[in-house]
């Protein structure tokens, strides 16, 4: 598992979501993740003072007893980030805000690499899992960006989410969406016409079945909600998530 987050940040920062300091990344605008070919098998994290969406490796010790239903391990970067350390009062990542919400960078990031981690295990199942409340209207870019509503683009915010998302999906890519108080107003997508963040996420996941929205939440009040997946809070629907990743295995008598 790796996290992505939107904005970014600066890579030589990323210890301070990972590492409860006193201070928060330094956050510099949008920039360009390049779009992945079908065929790409490479992924390089930028570094230094350059932008990242990537905070964490790819890790799999989040588990505190190494098996499902675990806590989450203190001394895990993706433990800390999450706010496991409680100990240190440490609250995990945190988001400072300044940069507004651009999501299709951070979603074309997390596709290169995950095609690039899996190439060797062809077996693996493989999914993004966006969490957000879907309102897309940064006007904080950096260079690259052009105005045409095509990705890289500072116009048609949601419908590049949409965009990233069907193409994830392209490329064998399960994308599960969860609306974190995301409006059923298109005004909360100011630089498109005709789409709200509600019915972006929608669009944006695979299928219905794999797109969620926290309805217990004061942040959602109930007006984005998910027909497939009715009534459920974050940890529900983290576990429900969870609970699509398990296959069902052969197991010798002798086990």
């Amino acid at each position: 598992m790796s996290l992505f987050t939107f904005p970014n940040i600066q890579a030589q920062d990323a210890g301070d979501d990972t590492s409860c300091p006193t201070s928060n990344p330094a956050i510099p605008a949008y920039s360009v993740a390049p779009k992945p070919t079908t065929g790409n098998t490479t992924w390089t994290a930028p570094s230094g003072s350059s932008a990242t969406y990537q905070v964490t490796s790819y890790e799999d010790d989040y588990s505190s007893n190494n098996q499902a239903g675990g806590g989450l391990n203190t001394s895990s970067t993706l433990g800390i980030a999450s706010g496991a350390d409680t100990s240190k009062n440490c609250g995990g990542l945190q988001a400072p805000g300044g940069d507004g919400t651009y999501i299709a960078g951070a979603m074309y990031a997390a596709i290169t690499s995950l095609q690039a981690a899996t190439y060797n295990n062809p077996n693996s199942i493989n999914a993004l899992i966006l969490l957000t409340d879907g309102g897309a209207n940064s006007t904080k870019f950096g260079s690259g960006f052009n105005s045409t509503g095509t990705y890289p683009s500072t116009t048609d915010q949601c419908q590049q989410t949409v965009a990233a998302g069907q193409y994830a999906n392209s490329l064998g890519i399960t994308v599960y969406t969860i609306s974190y108080g995301a409006s059923t107003s298109a005004s909360q997508c100011s630089t498109d016409t005709g789409i709200s963040p509600c019915t972006e996420l929608q669009e944006t996941a695979s299928s219905a079945p794999t797109f969620y929205s926290d309805a217990t939440a004061e942040e959602n009040k109930g007006q984005c909600t998910s027909s497939s997946n009715p009534n459920l809070n974050l940890k529900n629907i983290f576990s429900n998530i969870a609970s699509k990743f398990t296959q069902a295995r052969l197991v010798p008598n002798t086990v």
